[in-house]
């Protein structure tokens, strides 16, 4: 969090997000799931890149999915709870179990500050741009809006 120090709203954000998540290890999960970690083959797809191969909570890899998709909307045009209902949607659809709504939020919000930490720390261009609104789609995962 101390690369984001100055970008308007990561002082508001709640303490609890700054604190380890207890997160149950009940699933195999991929570790590091984005879109470029899936190669589709005709009507399959086969996980690529399986080197963070695990234990761990499923909302991981939705969270790690979902943060990517939202870090990536150049246009800004998604909505950050649509974006998690339509994956648990999805997840539920291809026969996945349960999610639990509150820790794939918690987790979202982490790889979204992760991602904005990472731009800043690589020294990016336009990186302190890129990082508010990775904040500021962080605020609206929390209920704080923008």
């Amino acid at each position: 969090m101390e690369l984001l120090q100055g970008i308007a709203g990561v002082e508001t954000l709640p303490p609890h997000l700054g604190q380890p998540l207890d997160v149950p290890a009940t699933s195999w999960i991929h570790g590091d799931l984005h879109p470029d970690q899936v190669l589709i083959q005709g009507s399959g797809a086969s996980l690529l890149d399986m080197d963070a191969l695990r234990l761990g909570a499923i909302e991981e890899d939705l969270a790690s999915w979902a943060a990517d998709m939202l870090a990536f909307d150049d246009s800004a045009s998604l909505d950050a709870a649509v974006v998690l209902a339509n994956l648990q949607d999805l997840y539920r659809t291809v026969g996945g179990a349960s999610v639990d709504k509150e820790r794939l939020r918690a987790l979202t919000i982490i790889e979204l500050f992760e991602r904005a930490a990472a731009a800043v720390r690589r020294l990016e261009e336009g990186a302190f741009v890129h990082a508010s609104r990775l904040v500021a789609v962080a605020r609206s995962i929390t209920g704080q809006g923008s």
